[in-house]
């Protein structure tokens, strides 16, 4: 029997390990921007829904991607100002957004592992808003800090989920690009199914939780 199982159910029950989502100390020896700039990174929850909407976006034409970044980019920057609303209480009140999360990356990977074109543009926009606002409400800046600091950590973050879905989906678009196209085709299919089969892991641990 194959154990590529194994590190999928892995990734999954770190999905849906305890704790806060703060991006103040989530990379030792960084703070303030930096902090922020990496989170996106350090999360697996994010990492997953980003994975897949990179790999979404990369098959899409430039104008859809235009509309769609556009989409996740509001979201996102939307999500970050409510996680840093909230984490202005005491305590502060948290949003769980790694199952939500993991169900956008499930329909993500769901749209990809299919042998089919591009979803419309409509439902890329969609996924996008969606993706990029869970992704917001999982980062929170520490509200021990000033204001001022906060602000900082929160502009970290929204660069870095934005640069991190840049680099996913122009890596996605350069694969297609140089490899042949059952290769690719292939590739963007085995990639959209493992993101899914991992998002459905996450999904049932946290039913069964």
């Amino acid at each position: 029997m194959s154990e590529r199982p194994v590190p999928a159910a892995v990734l999954a029950a770190a999905l849906l390990a305890p704790g806060a989502a703060w991006a103040h100390g989530a990379v030792p020896g960084a703070a303030g921007f930096g902090v922020g700039l990496l989170h996106p990174l350090t999360a697996p929850a994010p990492v997953l829904a980003l994975v897949a909407l990179g790999l979404v976006l990369g098959q899409g034409r430039p104008a859809g991607l235009a509309r769609a970044w556009g989409a996740f980019a509001l979201g996102d920057g939307l999500g970050l100002v409510l996680a840093w609303a909230l984490a202005a209480d005491h305590p502060p009140t948290q949003i769980p957004a790694q199952v939500p999360l993991a169900l956008v990356a499930l329909a993500a990977g769901l749209a990809v592992a299919p042998r089919r074109g591009p979803l419309p543009g409509a439902a890329v926009a969609a996924l996008a808003a969606a993706a990029g606002g869970l992704a917001g409400l999982a980062t929170a800046p520490d509200p021990g800090g000033p204001a001022v600091a906060a602000w900082i950590t929160l502009a970290g973050a929204f660069a870095g989920a934005n640069l991190a879905l840049f680099y996913l989906a122009a890596g996605t678009g350069w694969l297609r690009r140089r490899l042949p196209r059952p290769a690719a085709a292939v590739g963007l299919r085995v990639a959209g199914s493992w993101v899914a089969a991992i998002a459905v892991l996450v999904v049932a641990l946290a039913a069964a939780a």
